[in-house]
């Protein structure tokens, strides 16, 4: 008697540690690649460095150093971190500079802006647990390791 159910493998015993092993790493490895056209390391990498900010007490003079690596095909961007840790995080790119879009886990959200000429403003965005805003804005200028816009 032929049954029209389709042959499970997986029930026949047909399975092998070989072959889920294999697939448990290509799963794995799936995971490590960006979600970006262009590898990481391969777009151009722009160094800004902030030496003034101002909030709700003034204007001081106050240092930030950010580093990003910009994939003009977007939709994402990267920020290089000082440990040199990388953090996907929103681009918005049209050819005349580029926005970055980062949150914070606890939801504090930082934008940095960079023109074509490589000026820039980083602004930091925090409400505190009473409901307080906290806002800053950075300016400085970065440089870039190759053309971008």
């Amino acid at each position: 008697m032929q049954s029209n159910q389709p042959t499970s493998y997986i029930s026949k015993g047909m399975t092998t540690t070989k072959g889920m092993a294999t697939a448990l790493a290509l799963i794995a490895l799936s995971s490590l690649i960006p979600s970006q056209a262009n590898p990481v390391g391969s777009n151009p990498i722009i160094d800004c460095q902030f030496t003034r900010s101002s909030d709700q007490y003034g204007i001081n003079q106050e240092a930030l150093d950010l580093k990003f690596e910009i994939d003009p095909q977007g939709p994402a961007g990267f920020l290089i971190e000082s440990s040199g840790a990388i953090k996907e995080v929103k681009l918005i790119y049209k050819g005349n500079g580029a926005v970055f879009i980062d949150e914070s886990s606890t939801g504090e959200v930082f934008v940095t802006s960079i023109d074509r000429h490589l000026n820039a403003v980083h602004s930091s965005h925090r409400v505190s647990l009473q409901g307080s805003l906290f806002a800053k804005q950075y300016y400085g200028r970065c440089s870039s390791n190759k053309p971008w816009s």
